[in-house]
């Protein structure tokens, strides 16, 4: 009952390709599973054999670039996995953040020392008080 359908009008079984059209002249399963992994910061490629005349079939070894001198132009299926990226450690990077802290805040003090200094003496100037600076002890 190849290719008959249901009340819901799908077909209850694989029914690409017709039976007139069928490539898998091997007999292949028509299901693979490919499980692939890629190394930590590292891309890795997998050819998918659409023609199925690999000998290596599901992955392509190129076989269809015979293929293609005959006529076919059917190439594979090219997967691009990508690794996951290098861990960091932001912990480190908290840590280099908090030493550069107290010189930060130190010159954020002395700048603002310098600057109500700076404003204190020329209030004085502006109402005619002088400023007069006396070490003693030389």
């Amino acid at each position: 009952m190849r290719g008959s359908r249901g009340r819901s009008g799908l077909s209850s079984e694989m029914d690409w390709p017709p039976a007139e059209m069928d490539y898998n002249v091997k007999g292949y399963d028509k299901y693979h599973h490919m499980i692939q992994y890629a190394q930590v910061g590292e891309d890795k490629t997998i050819k998918v054999c659409r023609c199925w005349q690999s000998k290596r079939f599901p992955y392509c070894d190129d076989t269809h670039k015979v293929l293609i001198e005959a006529g076919d132009n059917v190439g594979p299926f090219v997967a691009k996995i990508q690794g996951k990226p290098k861990v960091q450690n932001v912990a480190a990077n908290a840590l280099q953040i908090r030493s550069h802290l107290p010189r930060q805040a130190a010159f954020f003090t002395l700048g603002f020392c310098s600057v109500g200094l700076a404003s204190s003496v020329a209030l004085a100037r502006s109402r005619g008080w002088k400023s007069r600076v006396e070490i003693s002890g030389f």
